[in-house]
């Protein structure tokens, strides 16, 4: 690996630490388009690479969450259990499917979501002795998170966002940084599964895996600071971007 290939993926774990712990979710979707782009790997070695570093990254925000009392332990593991088993489900229903309807509804919903989150905030404002933190609603999120995610291939962590704050009713900052917890186990599973299919690169995983600490940490400093709004708003921004990078990436 040259010195160029190097800084390629210290730039790609910083980027993905920084979105984990500002956003609460695992990085993939930030990471896998630049391994793909800037370093020239493949498809599925960029998609799975990244998940083992998604869980030191996890704990580095999550760590500066839990100082800040933000995770909501009753939801996130009702939630992280019930998603886990929803996924394969999710999953398994891509073999009833094309191959590009996966992609093309990962567009639709990663465009819709972050024109909701940037344009219509207020619908996600949680409304003060309003939250629904009991077992079942985390089941229900826990449901939602699997499916969509198994389904369409994106990383749980951008669905449990919105499942906490629309059926759990939490804040912006609550719902990120319950996720990130979720992630970190999620992510656990889920490299278990890659590793054995051959889909990881040591290598690349390794830097990441240092890298994403720090910048992780200074995600969630960064999100701790904002305003739940402000947060939302970046937040929409953040799916827009990549939706339509997979918006272009059908179009090619």
């Amino acid at each position: 690996m040259s010195i160029e290939d190097i800084i390629i993926r210290i730039f790609t774990g910083a980027a993905m630490g920084f979105s984990s712990g500002m956003f609460g979710i695992g990085g993939s979707v930030v990471a896998t388009p630049l391994l793909t782009i800037m370093a020239g790997m493949s498809a599925m070695l960029a998609l799975a690479t990244p998940l083992p570093a998604a869980m030191p990254s996890a704990v580095s925000g999550s760590v500066r969450y839990a100082k800040a009392g933000l995770i909501k332990y009753n939801i996130a593991l009702p939630a992280v259990l019930s998603a886990i088993p929803f996924g394969f489900l999710g999953a398994y229903l891509n073999n009833f499917t094309n191959d590009s309807l996966p992609l093309i509804l990962k567009s639709v919903f990663l465009m819709l979501l972050g024109l909701k989150f940037f344009f219509a905030s207020k619908l996600f404002k949680k409304q003060s002795g309003n939250s629904n933190q009991n077992i079942k609603a985390g089941i229900i999120s826990g449901i939602l998170t699997g499916l969509v995610s198994g389904y369409i291939a994106v990383g749980g962590g951008i669905v449990l966002v919105t499942a906490f704050i629309r059926i759990n009713k939490l804040t912006m900052k609550e719902a990120v940084a319950t996720s990130l917890f979720c992630v970190g186990i999620l992510a656990l599973t889920n490299s278990i599964a890659h590793y054995g299919m051959g889909n990881i690169d040591i290598a690349t995983t390794l830097i990441l895996a240092v890298t994403v600490i720090p910048f992780s940490s200074l995600g969630a400093r960064a999100a701790i600071k904002l305003k739940n709004s402000t947060l939302e708003k970046a937040f929409g921004i953040f799916l827009i971007i990549f939706a339509s990078y997979f918006i272009y990436t059908i179009s090619r």
